[in-house]
């Protein structure tokens, strides 16, 4: 597979919210040849393996790999290791990735040609927010948004 960008879901024991995020992943716009879905299972002692081997039947772009050093970095470079894309996209294991995540973060790359990191608004799929939690604090849930204007860190 020569992948244009592979998306990879580091993962420790959080099985249920996983298949969702991979489902996301899998309803992409962008044409399947062109990503592919990495699951870096960090030492999980649920059914982790056994929900990404059932979802690889029908999901063909869909790659396990499993990682016993703990840690979220020791994951992450382990899916580098092992994407075939040009480029690396990560997705938390309880994310929800648009339909068009990937395309817009291709699309990024190439009109941009001196940016070394693409990211971009991060709501959170709450279904109410507790009255303790306020505005000002919802970053420390994942929570992020920089506006609609593009702003670049770029190579050096």
């Amino acid at each position: 597979m020569n992948a244009k960008i592979s998306a990879i879901i580091c993962t420790r024991n959080r099985a249920a919210s996983l298949e969702k995020a991979i489902k996301s992943l899998s309803n992409q716009k962008l044409p399947k040849r062109d990503y592919e879905i990495i699951i870096v299972d960090n030492g999980s002692t649920d059914n982790t393996k056994k929900i990404v081997k059932n979802l690889q039947k029908k999901i063909k772009n869909l790659r396990y790999v499993y990682e016993a050093k703990a840690g979220l970095s020791q994951a992450r470079n382990t899916g580098v290791k092992n994407a075939k894309g040009e480029y690396v996209a990560y997705l938390d294991d309880d994310a929800i990735a648009s339909v068009n995540w990937l395309q817009e973060i291709l699309k990024t790359f190439k009109q941009h040609k001196n940016v070394g990191a693409a990211g971009g608004k991060v709501e959170l799929a709450l279904k109410e927010k507790p009255k303790w939690l306020s505005k000002e604090l919802l970053y420390l849930l994942g929570k992020l948004d920089i506006s609609n204007k593009l702003t670049f860190l770029t190579k050096s």
